[in-house]
């Protein structure tokens, strides 16, 4: 008879695969990435002028856009304040 794994094994394995993993860690940069990407294309801003607008440098707002990195809480923060609806 086959013994039913619970979920938490399941999970467990298929974290065991590196592509599920960095899949799971990426996603929520991924999709801040594509906000502020598509923000800056939406209001014709260049990533200088996005940053002026958010108070940071062109350098940071370049490195959320590659959604490689999850944002801090600070600058999550800063982007909730600066990009207008």
């Amino acid at each position: 008879m086959d013994r039913l794994i619970s979920n938490d094994g399941v999970l467990a394995r298929k974290l065991q695969d590196p592509a599920v993993r960095h899949w799971g860690r990426g996603t929520p940069a991924r999709r801040i990435a594509l906000e502020v990407s598509h923000y800056g294309a939406t209001h014709s801003l260049s990533q200088r002028e996005l940053a002026d607008q958010l108070g940071m440098k062109q350098s940071q707002v370049a490195r959320i856009e590659t959604g490689d990195h999850n944002p801090s809480a600070d600058t999550l923060a800063r982007l909730a304040a600066g990009l207008e609806p």
